[in-house]
This record gives C-alpha cells, sequence and structure tokens, in this order.
C-alpha cells in the first residue's frame, strides 16, 4: 500500500512530484527573502542558502523544510509507542488560501496519516506576530522610556498603521473567505523586528500542526493510541470536553489540550530552555486562537465542527495555567494576549478582546 508521502504526490498533486512547496511555488528573487530565522530552526549561513535549501528540500515526512524540522523535534521527543505512528506522518503544505488545516482520514487508501497546511491561516499568522510583537515593544518600552521618546513615537506610528492596514484586510479576508494580500495593507515588519516576528508566527505554524496531528494519534481520524495518560490525568476544570454532548467538539477541544501538552511534558536539564519552551508554546496556542477569533468574529457562538472560540481559549489559559512550571512569566504572557485582543476588537470591532478591559489584567 503507499504511504501519505506517496500517495499525496500520486493523487493529490502529481504535478508537484518530489518537489518542496517552495521549488513548486516560491522560486523568486533571493532579495527579497526574511532577514531572520526562527529560533529553533537549523541555522543556515546566509538567507541564500536557507532559500536554497527550503528549494531542493527532499519531501521526506514534509514538502516544507521547516514543518520536516518541527516534526523530526517531535519524533525525539515522542513516547516509543508514538514514535512509529509520527514516523508514517506526511504534512503536506499546500496553496490553499482558507483560514484552515485539515488532518486526512487514510480511508484505507494508504498507510501512515496525511495533514494538509494551508498556506492561508499561516500567512495570515505571520501578518499578526508582526503587529503582535510591534504591540508588545510597545507596551514594554513605552513603560522604560516614556512617550516622547523618539523610539516610542516611531513605533507608535508603526502599530497603528499596521493595526489599521491588517483591520482593512481582515475584514476582505471574512468577506472572501479567502486570506488574500494587496499592496495597499500588506504589513511588513522593520528589518531589527523581523527576526522576532518570524519566530512568534512560528509558535502559531507549530500550534496548528501539533493540533492536526493531534486529532491522527487521538484517533480522531482513525484507530488512535488514545487515551493519552497525560490529557487524563488534567484536573477536571482543564477538560472542557467533558462538558459537551458534540463528538466534533470533544474532539476540538481534545486536539487544542494535546497540542499544547505534547511538549510540555518533555523535559529537559536546561531551565533556560523549559521556560523559553513554556513561553513559546503559550504564545503559539493563544495567539492562535486570538487570530482564529477575528476570522470567527462570534467567539462566543459554536458552529457544527467547532465549539466556540471563546471557550476554546479557555481552556488552553486553564492548561498552561495548570501545566506550566514559570507560573508568572505565563500570566504575564496571558496578559499580553488580552491587551492585544483589545487592540484587535477596538479597530476591528469584534475578537476576544471584546470580553476584557485593560484594568481587569492580573498576573495570577
Amino acid at each position: 500500500m503507499l504511504t501519505a508521502r506517496d500517495y499525496f504526490y500520486k493523487f493529490v498533486a502529481p504535478e508537484q512530484l518530489n518537489k518542496s512547496y517552495q521549488a513548486a511555488f516560491q522560486e523568486r528573487d533571493l532579495s527579497q527573502l526574511p532577514n531572520g530565522l526562527p529560533n529553533g530552526v537549523p541555522s543556515f549561513s546566509t538567507q541564500e542558502d536557507a532559500f536554497k535549501k527550503a528549494v531542493n528540500h527532499a519531501p521526506n515526512r514534509s514538502n516544507d523544510i521547516l514543518i520536516e524540522h518541527y516534526i523530526e523535534n517531535l519524533i525525539k521527543l515522542a513516547p516509543a509507542k508514538l514514535k512509529s505512528r509520527l514516523e508514517g506522518m506526511f504534512v503536506a503544505k499546500v496553496k490553499d488560501l482558507i483560514a484552515n488545516a485539515a488532518a486526512q482520514h487514510s480511508r484505507g487508501n494508504y498507510d501512515g496519516d496525511l495533514i494538509f497546511f494551508n498556506v492561508g491561516l499561516s500567512d495570515a499568522c505571520y501578518q499578526y506576530a508582526i503587529l503582535y510583537y510591534e504591540f508588545i515593544r510597545l507596551v514594554d518600552e513605552g513603560k522604560r522610556l516614556g512617550d516622547r521618546h523618539p523610539e516610542i513615537v516611531q513605533l507608535t506610528k508603526s502599530v497603528t498603521e499596521h493595526t489599521i492596514k491588517i483591520a482593512i484586510a481582515q475584514r476582505r479576508w471574512n468577506r472572501e473567505g479567502l486570506v488574500q494580500f494587496t499592496w495597499d495593507d500588506v504589513v511588513y515588519s522593520r528589518p531589527d523586528m523581523e527576526g522576532y516576528a518570524i519566530t512568534i508566527a512560528t509558535y502559531s505554524d507549530k500550534f496548528i500542526l501539533y493540533h492536526e496531528i493531534a486529532h491522527h494519534i487521538l484517533g480522531h481520524t482513525k484507530l488512535g493510541n488514545s487515551p493519552f495518560t497525560f490529557l487524563e490525568n488534567l484536573p477536571d476544570i482543564c477538560k472542557y470536553w467533558r462538558n459537551t454532548m458534540s463528538k466534533k467538539h470533544m474532539q476540538e477541544y481534545e486536539a487544542d489540550a494535546a497540542a499544547l501538552l505534547m511538549t510540555l511534558q518533555t523535559r529537559s536539564s536546561n531551565l533556560q530552555e523549559e521556560r523559553d519552551k513554556e513561553l513559546s508554546i503559550a504564545v503559539g496556542g493563544l495567539l492562535t486562537l486570538t487570530i482564529i477569533g477575528q476570522f470567527a468574529r462570534h467567539v462566543d457562538k459554536a458552529s457544527i465542527d467547532h465549539p466556540s472560540v471563546s471557550s476554546r481559549f479557555d481552556q488552553c489559559v486553564a492548561i498552561l495555567k495548570e501545566s506550566c512550571t514559570y507560573e508568572t512569566s505565563i500570566g504575564e504572557i496571558i496578559d499580553d494576549i488580552k491587551r492585544f485582543q483589545i487592540l484587535l476588537r477596538k479597530s476591528q470591532g469584534w475578537g476576544l478582546g471584546c470580553r476584557w478591559d485593560m484594568a481587569e489584567f492580573t498576573h495570577n
């Protein structure tokens, strides 16, 4: 029987046979490459070298070199009983502008698990990551330097312009159902901040990816390795899936929880590495759900397939508070995310920010 990888190249995208996503869709001027690479990504000597490696990447577990790197790291951290399942997985990055991703059921056509990683949601996450980093930098540096400092004046101008541009783009994305960019509303990061924005965007990409992987290994698409003991060991206050009669809603809650816990439950002896990992996981999950809230608009309303975005966000907050070692730092991240949600609500008129005001924040 075909592997998931071979099935994708034979029946889904035969024209891309053995090509990386970059080779198929992103052959372009190397001068347009980002100025930095995310933390945790294999370092390359130059941007040109990085892009060439991406173009020349031989797809094994993914047609995208960064996603392949994420999966390889997850395999190293995974319990023995899950390694073989992860090793048989293929994540296909596809040029689909819908703000979604999908775990594909095999239906007996191939061995292994297939995931479609649409670029639409990932591209939107990068735009929001730029704004998020600028906004948090403005809040933090503003306290230290004061409102009249030249750096703060410049940051304020940039945050204002980017907030307006993303609001205009988001209205079009919601109207058309596709994440498409125009010259008028695409957001570009300052060169000195671009590396940070890219890093934050990878946190969101990882959460999206791990959520879809969780659907497979939790048995939502076919026989899986469920139940995970670390899901079962969570306190009941974190198990939102127990409070719903909808099987689809239950699966979404479980996938969110597993996306966080798959990596939180792996420990290293390096305390700084542990702290950085916890913070990146928190930002990835909470920022992604914040962005999904801007697409959903009615954040307290469930759909047939998904529970409300607000309840998904609340479950992730509960899990992070319960499972993270550095509680003070996690509290600060949660407050930063809520402040950002308020900015989006004020500029777009909807989103998770409708639930808070600035006076409510605590670090508990």
